[in-house]
């Protein structure tokens, strides 16, 4: 009576052991699957800014060539009307070229974007500078003299039109390195955002091999063992129990002989 008691509450600590390593397991596959999407949904979240960028950037190239066009349109002779009307277009492309440039190296939050720049890309600014500069000087002093006067001469402006188109090939160049290289360093995100998932469900499947392997083979021999003893102790007790009934049977006959 004592072994049975003692072979009961072994397989009971046995049961209690295979259960918490079950729980550790199922945690560990939560965890792995929890950190793992938030990680994903982190870097998602950054892809969305750099298609945002990648397309501020190439519009920066299409603003210059409007801010070019624009006093290009310019000449001798005009009606006021006619260069006002310029001088409206020429300032709303300059404002959103200006702001969009600070916005892509310092970020800008009303344009969602985050400024963090990587080495590569402000090296490429930098390099820029005297570019950007020198278009953004000119156009801000074209803007000046035809709001003091739309009918200035067309030579007072000419200097400053011909610094902004030679400025403006060498900004057109920098600016599709610094959209190639943006293009370049989001496709390397997607790559390490797809490595990142196929960690991830690597881990998830090896901590299930491992579970398999660990807690539900030894657990299904142990249930299989227990139902064995289970059906050999009913086989027992029937057995039993026919003999008792056969006892029975035959202390009666000896009690009605007697």
């Amino acid at each position: 009576m004592q072994l049975d008691t003692y072979y009961t509450k072994r397989g009971l600590r046995r049961f209690s052991r295979l259960g918490t390593w079950y729980i550790l397991a199922l945690g560990v596959i939560a965890t792995v699957a929890i950190v793992g999407q938030l990680l994903i949904q982190f870097r998602l979240k950054g892809q969305l800014n750099d298609s945002r960028i990648v397309n501020l950037a190439g519009q920066q190239r299409m603003l210059s060539q409007k801010i070019s066009k624009n006093v290009l349109l310019l000449r001798e002779g005009q009606l006021a009307s006619e260069r006002s009307a310029i001088l409206q277009e020429l300032k709303t492309s300059f404002f959103l070229w200006q702001i969009s440039q600070d916005g892509l190296q310092h970020g800008n939050d009303s344009l969602k974007l985050p400024g963090k720049n990587s080495t590569a890309i402000t090296h490429l600014f930098q390099d820029l500078d005297d570019d950007f500069n020198g278009m953004a000087n000119s156009v801000k002093r074209v803007i000046t003299i035809l709001n003091a006067d739309t009918q200035t001469a067309y030579g007072v402006l000419r200097p400053d039109i011909e610094k902004i188109l030679a400025h403006e090939q060498s900004f057109l160049t920098g600016m599709e390195k610094i959209a190639s290289q943006y293009d370049s360093e989001a496709k390397a995100r997607v790559s390490s955002l797809r490595t990142i998932e196929y960690i991830v469900l690597a881990t998830v499947l090896i901590v299930i091999f491992i579970e398999v392997v660990l807690i539900f083979r030894p657990t299904t021999k142990q249930v299989n063992d227990a139902i064995s003893k289970l059906v050999a102790s009913e086989k027992n007790a029937r057995k039993l129990t026919r003999e008792i009934g056969a006892l029975y049977a035959s202390l009666e006959k000896t009690y009605e002989q007697m």
